[in-house]
């Protein structure tokens, strides 16, 4: 397949009166179809909670702290370790893939020190199958403003959303900035306008229509409606399409050459953006950016600081949330102690978990799953990889 994206437009049917909302959550209700019905409804459960290019035009400096030692994939090859070779207890690792295989997977892969340690598919999957990840390009979003912050497209975390929504300027919403979009606090309503969505230009709409609930800044709560404006504020700030500025500096990059855009085209200066589709392995290629903190192939592609702050909570009553991150605590073995997950999650447990202390990737693609499979799966695998 050509390491260009592939750019898949959907065609809803055209149903007025319906909501500006995608099936991008990540709780257990079923996976959505495309109609956008049953979006409206799936999107409102959130997940499981507990406790560039490689060039000059990043802004970030290639060589900052990147080992040369660590192993990365190609293009075309990803090199596999044996479990006995990662030191695994096969009994528990075995203990896991059977979990994982029960409950409707259709793909999953877990890496152990950048190499494939165990890549499975159920169902009628291989690597070439994809499907939405819903909710778990949340995460790749963030990482998109992150590079937009490093090459100078937004000002700072602080630039007020009024520089692209003027007509917030002096009303109540011209207080929220971009950080409030990534940190789900714009304090905006979480139910969307009805417009029809094959004619409406969505930000304009959702700018227009999600009335202000709380003060920006102080209250989380899981807003996909607002998030949907982060697509067009990228595009505003980069002067590039969402789908063009994505492809150069993340999916191209990481050899996501899977990814398809779920989308609606409006006209041609108007694009309705989702979430992405993509296969396993591609997943896997964002976990390992993800556990080795914006690094790819030894070079900085967003800025150490950024992601420092996407991996943290914004919020002291919200410490499992940072920029569009799930920061998750998962139990050890023991009991006695937790340990760190920086985790991509979406609705239907699509799962791309990252967790430095055991430089581990942990990546589950398929239909939904029962309800607490997520924490499951995680404790089952951290077994596996413990001493």
């Amino acid at each position: 397949m050509s390491l260009g994206l592939q750019i898949r437009t959907v065609t809803l049917s055209v149903l007025s009166g319906i909501c500006f909302l995608t099936a991008c959550g990540g709780g257990d209700s079923s996976e959505p179809t495309t109609s956008m019905q049953p979006d409206a409804i799936a999107d409102t459960s959130l997940p499981e909670a507990t406790g560039a290019d490689a060039d000059s035009d990043t802004g970030v400096d290639a060589d900052s702290d990147a080992s040369s030692d660590l192993y990365w994939p190609s293009l075309d090859e990803w090199e596999t370790s044996t479990p006995e070779e990662a030191g695994v207890h096969i009994d528990k690792l075995n203990q896991a893939i059977g979990f994982a295989e029960s409950s409707n997977s259709g793909g999953l892969i877990i890496v152990y020190e950048g190499r494939i340690v165990t890549e499975r598919y159920w169902q009628g999957w291989d690597q070439n199958t994809t499907m939405t990840l819903n909710s778990a390009t949340k995460s790749m979003t963030s990482m998109m403003a992150g590079m937009g912050l490093d090459d100078g497209s937004f000002d700072s975390l602080d630039q007020p959303i009024t520089d692209f929504a003027p007509q917030w300027i002096d009303t109540p919403k011209d207080a929220i900035t971009l950080e409030h979009f990534l940190t789900m606090t714009t304090g905006l309503s979480t139910t969307p306008p009805t417009a029809d969505e094959q004619t409406t230009n969505q930000f304009e709409a959702l700018a227009d229509g999600l009335t202000l609930d709380h003060t920006p800044g102080t209250y989380w709560e899981y807003n996909t409606p607002a998030y949907l404006m982060l697509f067009t504020l990228i595009e505003k700030a980069t002067g590039e399409t969402l789908e063009e500025y994505a492809r150069r500096k993340l999916f191209e990059p990481l050899g996501m050459s899977s990814v398809e855009w779920v989308k609606v085209v409006v006209n041609e200066d108007v694009t309705n953006y989702r979430r992405i589709e993509s296969n396993t392995r591609d997943m896997a290629r964002f976990g390992l950016f993800t556990l080795r903190r914006g690094v790819w192939n030894n070079q900085q592609l967003v800025s150490e600081d950024y992601f420092n702050k996407a991996t943290t909570p914004y919020l002291a009553s919200k410490s499992d949330y940072g920029f569009l991150y799930w920061l998750r605590e998962i139990n050890t073995p023991e009991g006695t102690e937790t340990i760190r997950a920086n985790s991509a999650l979406g609705l239907g447990h699509k799962i791309i978990m990252a967790i430095p202390s055991l430089n581990l990737v942990i990546v589950r693609h398929g239909d939904a799953a029962s309800g607490g499979f997520v924490t499951q799966l995680a404790e089952l695998i951290v077994a596996a990889f413990s001493d």
